[in-house]
């Protein structure tokens, strides 16, 4: 569809062509970066025989098809089956054990049967996929690696969508970041010539650029500098060059050649040779490069009227974005507003004067009056470290010196028995190695850095340490909720969580031993 959007419309040499500018990619690429700053989560849901039926449709579809001599039929994959993504994950879900009529067992990626695709439509059961919009929370560098992140979406060179980069064929941009223009849709051959100051360059290109130099600036001239005659050969063209250069070269030794005569005077002597190349060129292959160069400035043309409303609609949908970034600060500002409320009424449990007043007034008991002593005994008689540290911070130092350091008081800390954390159904997998000692073994959670420290301890003696940062946390709030992590490598693996419930231990931790 969006190749079929993006197609560019062709015409005669000569002929006025209308063209609508094409906004899909800008509404695509502003909905994407909109989508980031929005703060309601966005759920998709899939039964089990629609993903059975995608999977069986991405394999079936997943190599390239050579459907005639010059028709190719893209496939799925798109790189080397050991880099690309999604050729791997739709082979992990296919490879099975399948048992055939013949009463063989093969075992490898097959599709999911009829069979399959009935009982998933039986069972009617329905799965919610949570997609993270917010793509740029974590794609900023990391202070301590040398190379930077990598972008979390390019523009597909060949659809024209924002996606991710192991989803994409390319990039539409080259390594300065100027977009590429593609001339194998213009069915024209451009011939190459070598000039000596630039080696070998594209005749035509170079031919357009001297037509650029003489037309002048729209900013300083209100019309066409050195107008070309109306001719279609490349000889009156050459003629036109000569007798400019001439012009030019008489003006700056009068003096009265501007700033940009140089210049002009550089593109007229490459466009010379040029043309001289092109005549070489025309005597042995026997082609007349005049049309097709009228051709070339024609599709040009359009090219550059199709390229500026695409900037015109950028923009458009960069406005856009400006505007969804400022209302979501402005939520997210009311957000943080009511959370910091409700946490000083967690803590605290005050009720305001009004409503306490009206209660008296009408002998009623509230129940909060009753938390908030229970709150305030605890406080005194069973507070956490982080608050005992607090209060003895505060017999020494000033308030502004209390709030300063309260960040580094407030590191919520715990250790536990590896037996009980099983028990629990937080830990789920134990190294081979470590189960024999599986009574001796304690492990401590850290919070730090918005993440989490974990160690692990036979006894006194330390076994192992790893730090989980807040991207792979925010893991156990999605695809990780229900699925066994293990921090350290694949290979290493000495402890693995269940990802919901470690979620909500550290949670437990932070409530247990934090301010």
């Amino acid at each position: 569809l969006l190749e079929a959007l993006g197609e560019e419309c062709s015409g005669q040499p000569g002929e006025v062509l209308c063209w609508e500018a094409d906004s899909t990619d800008s509404q695509l690429l502003s909905s994407v970066f909109k989508s980031h700053f929005c703060l309601r989560p966005s759920v998709v849901r899939l039964s089990t025989e629609d993903i059975l039926q995608l999977t069986n449709m991405l394999w079936t579809h997943m190599e390239p098809i050579q459907e005639s001599k010059n028709v190719v039929n893209y496939g799925v994959r798109l790189k080397e089956q050991d880099m690309d993504v999604v050729f791997k994950l739709v082979r992990e879900i296919l490879d099975r054990k399948v048992l055939l009529p013949t009463g063989d067992q093969v075992e490898g990626p097959a599709l999911w049967s009829s069979g399959d695709l009935v009982i998933a439509s039986l069972h009617g059961e329905w799965h919610n996929f949570r997609v993270r919009s917010r793509f740029l929370e974590f794609s900023g560098s990391d202070p301590d690696q040398e190379e930077p992140a990598r972008s979390p979406i390019i523009v597909c060179s060949r659809t024209g969508a924002p996606v991710p980069p192991e989803l994409a064929l390319g990039t539409s941009r080259d390594q300065d970041g100027m977009i590429k223009m593609n001339h194998e849709d213009w069915n024209l051959e451009l011939p190459m010539v070598k000039v000596d100051s630039a080696g070998e360059v594209s005749a035509f290109e170079k031919l357009e650029e001297c037509l650029e130099a003489l037309s002048g600036h729209m900013m300083t001239d209100r019309q066409v500098k050195y107008p070309v005659g109306a001719g279609s050969s490349l000889s009156e063209l050459a003629r036109d060059f000569e007798r400019f250069q001439l012009k030019i070269t008489q003006d700056v030794e009068k003096g009265n050649g501007d700033f940009s005569a140089e210049v002009v005077l550089k593109r007229l002597d490459s466009g010379r040779q040029v043309l001289s190349k092109l005549r070489q060129l025309r005597m042995e292959d026997h082609v007349d490069y005049g049309s097709d160069f009228l051709t070339y400035l024609d599709k040009s043309h359009l090219r550059r009227s199709n390229t500026e409303a695409y900037f015109d609609n950028l923009f458009s949908a960069a406005e856009e974005v400006r505007r969804a970034a400022i209302a979501y600060h402005r939520e997210l500002k009311d957000i943080h507003s009511a959370t910091l409320a409700a946490i000083d009424f967690t803590q605290t449990s005050e009720m305001p004067a009004s409503i306490l007043s009206n209660a008296e007034r009408r002998s009623v008991i509230m129940t909060f009056k009753r938390a908030r002593r229970l709150k305030i005994r605890h406080r005194n008689h069973r507070p956490t470290q982080a608050q005992a540290a607090l209060d003895t911070l505060r017999l020494t130092k000033t308030d502004v010196e209390v709030e300063a350091q309260k960040e580094l008081i407030d590191v919520p800390t715990k250790t536990f028995k590896c037996r009980k954390l099983v028990d629990k159904g937080v830990v789920t997998k134990l190294e081979a190695e470590v189960v024999p000692h599986r009574e001796k073994l304690w492990i401590t959670f850290t919070s730090k850095d918005e993440g989490c420290l974990i160690q692990v301890f036979i006894r006194s003696n330390k076994l192992r340490e790893f730090f989980v940062p807040r991207q792979t946390l925010s893991l156990t709030e999605g695809s990780g909720k229900h699925a066994s992590l293990t921090f350290s490598t694949p290979e290493d693996g000495l402890l693995w969580f269940n990802g919901g419930r470690l979620r909500w231990l550290l949670g437990f931790i932070g409530a247990e031993t934090g301010l």
